[in-house]
Order: structure tokens, then C-alpha cells, then sequence
């Protein structure tokens, strides 16, 4: 089985680096996306097993993005970063908080790929 693929959308390089940092080395693929439109355009090159996108980008409407997502049939569990609130947004199977450390991170990653899978 080849190397699961995890779609970053964020808008800080630096948190897309400590995404890319903590997941690549355990077997993860790494696309990376500054918006939504950048993401759209990556989901072309395959679908991904996994979206990782912060719940904040500037400009754009993320829940549409995510709609678009779903309506393509694609069965891609959503993990969204948060600086604070309450929950999962609507159309996302999980939420991390920052500040965040990588063993949460790691894990939330794994059982959210697991669970779509079958293998949870």
C-alpha cells in the first residue's frame, strides 16, 4: 500500500512546514495548498485520504469548499486547525486547537485515515 496522501490547506508556511515536518516521516504523502483554490486545483491531481485545513483562511469560504468536496463524492475525512471555538465546523470530522503538539496531531491523523479506511 502506497503512502497515505494528506492535503494541508494553510495559509502560514510555517504551519504547513510543522505539518509536513510531523506526518512525512511516518508515511505521509504532504500536499500543500495556500487556499481553497490551490486546494481545488491539487484535489485534480487525486483525491486525497486526508484534508488537513485551518478554519481561519482569509477570503474564502471554506465551507463551500467542502461542499465541493462531498458533492464529488469523495469520502475524504476533514481534520480543521482552530485557534479556539467550539466543536467541529459542519462538514469536518474533527478539530484540532492550537497550539497543538505533534503526538496529537499524529494521532488525530492516523484515526481519521483508519476510520475511512476500514481499518479502525
Amino acid at each position: 500500500m502506497g503512502a497515505k496522501r494528506v492535503l494541508a490547506i494553510e495559509d502560514s508556511p510555517t504551519v504547513r512546514e510543522v505539518i509536513r515536518r510531523v506526518l512525512g516521516p511516518i508515511g505521509f504523502e504532504i500536499i500543500e495548498a495556500e487556499s481553497c483554490q490551490g486546494a481545488s486545483e491539487a484535489m485534480e491531481g487525486g483525491k486525497p485520504d486526508l484534508v488537513i485545513a485551518d478554519c481561519n483562511l482569509p477570503g474564502v469560504e471554506l465551507s463551500r469548499f467542502l461542499r465541493t468536496v462531498r458533492r464529488g463524492g469523495a469520502d475524504v475525512p476533514v481534520l480543521m486547525l482552530s485557534a479556539g471555538g467550539s466543536g467541529a465546523p459542519a462538514g469536518a470530522a474533527d478539530v484540532l486547537y492550537r497550539p497543538f503538539v505533534p503526538d496529537r496531531l499524529i494521532s488525530k491523523a492516523i484515526a481519521l485515515v483508519a476510520e475511512v479506511s476500514g481499518a479502525a
